[in-house]
Formats: structure tokens, sequence, C-alpha cells
């Protein structure tokens, strides 16, 4: 392979990431802990929940860290231990749902949302 195949290849790779991190994998409307709002896993395995003014707790892949992301840009850590605590039991709850999905079904890009 060349190297302009090879960056390509690099491109190709990186655009395919960037896409797994804005696929909704499992959609969880209204959870408990978070009335008016949506969680979601991403098929990269981040975590997010999504509130009606566009506000966003997120947490990246392989990380424990939590993080407020804002309309305008801003980012902002979430150190308020009552929320990370209902944010850890979505998660939790979200990360069984997947589990089980995946051993009924199988692991592969499919997207299914819960909702009460």
């Amino acid at each position: 392979m060349s190297r302009h195949e090879r960056d390509i290849y690099a491109q190709i790779a990186n655009a395919v990431e960037a896409m797994r991190g804005r696929v909704d994998k499992v959609v969880y409307h209204r959870p408990a802990q978070f009335p008016s709002a949506v969680a979601k896993i991403m098929e990269n395995g981040a975590f997010r929940i999504v509130f009606r003014d566009q506000r966003r707790l997120v947490q990246k892949p392989g990380s424990k860290d939590v993080q407020m992301h804002f309309p305008d840009g801003r980012k902002e850590d979430v150190v308020d231990s009552e929320t990370l605590g209902r944010f850890a039991e979505v998660r939790g709850f979200l990360k069984q749902v997947e589990a089980i999905w995946e051993q009924q079904i199988g692991r592969f890009p499919l997207s299914f949302s819960l909702s009460k």
C-alpha cells in the first residue's frame, strides 16, 4: 500500500470513529433520575444525557470524568455527587440493557429505544 493510500485509509478510519460517536445505540427517554431528558449509549461507548435545553452530560469512552456540555460550546466538569450518582444509575441500567441485548441478539450495529 502506498503512503497516499495509507493516508486515505487513515482519514476514512478517523471518519468512521467520529461517526460512531454520533450514532445512538441505546436510547432511554425520560429516565426517572432525569425525567426531562434522554439518555443515550453511543456506538463508540460514550454515554450522554441530553436535556431539552440542549445541555448534555457526557462521559467519553474509557473516561471516569463526566462533563456538562452547554449549547454555547462551554464545558464544565461535573463534581456534584448527587448528579454523578443519578448519572451512574442511569448509565448502569442502560449498560445492563445493552448487555442483555447483545447476549440475546448479538453484537452488531442496531439501535433501539426504551420509553415509559
